[in-house]
């Protein structure tokens, strides 16, 4: 699945061409922001947001002889868990070559074959200037520019109470882990 739904306005900028079929080599379409809060209904906001609505995608794993149909897992995974998963299911190990990079991601190989614990971890991200990092049920979000916003994941997942003022301690904490992500060149050890 994609993150997010897309509300971007394109009509005005003339790259569909409307004599090819949607899909083929020239069409660009997009459904706009009231269709686009539909699709990311009941999260807020879109694609490129740092809200739910922008960032919140099922993993959907299909393995017959390995993973018990109809599960569902709770832990967070990112993009940067894939490679180590991957490696992790096919015994392959990651190179020790000093100039190849360990991959920031965790295995999600346990989570795919039933574990129930959930690790609680940190992961940040930004896109567009807006950012985000969440720790645990925790997550500390901004629309580029604008003050941090804290929610509690186990009980508001649609971002809709914002904690940051009551939490004080808590968001501090997530701003300078967040901070400290950048400075370190966007990697978690």
């Amino acid at each position: 699945s994609d993150n997010g739904a897309c509300a971007e306005n394109i009509a005005g900028r003339k790259l569909h061409d409307s004599n090819v079929p949607i899909g083929a080599r020239g069409s660009y379409i997009a459904y706009d922001e009231p269709w686009a809060n539909v699709s990311s209904t009941p999260f807020r906001y879109y694609k490129k947001n740092t809200y739910e609505g922008g960032s919140a995608t099922p993993f959907i794993a299909y393995w017959p002889k390995q993973i018990q149909a109809g599960q569902l897992s709770r832990q967070v995974g990112h993009v940067i868990d894939i490679m180590p998963t991957l490696s992790d299911l096919a015994g392959a190990p990651y190179p020790t070559n000093p100039a190849i990079k360990l991959p920031d991601g965790i295995s999600l190989r346990d989570y795919l074959m039933g574990a129930s614990e959930i690790k609680s971890r940190q992961i940040a991200w930004e896109h567009f200037g807006n950012r985000a990092i969440i720790d645990g049920k925790w997550k500390l979000v901004a629309h580029k520019d604008a003050d941090w916003e804290l929610y509690d994941m186990e009980v508001d997942r649609t971002e809709l109470n914002d904690l940051s003022t009551v939490e004080t301690e808590m968001k501090d904490k997530l701003e300078d882990a967040y901070e400290k992500w950048v400075k370190e060149g966007y990697r978690f050890r």
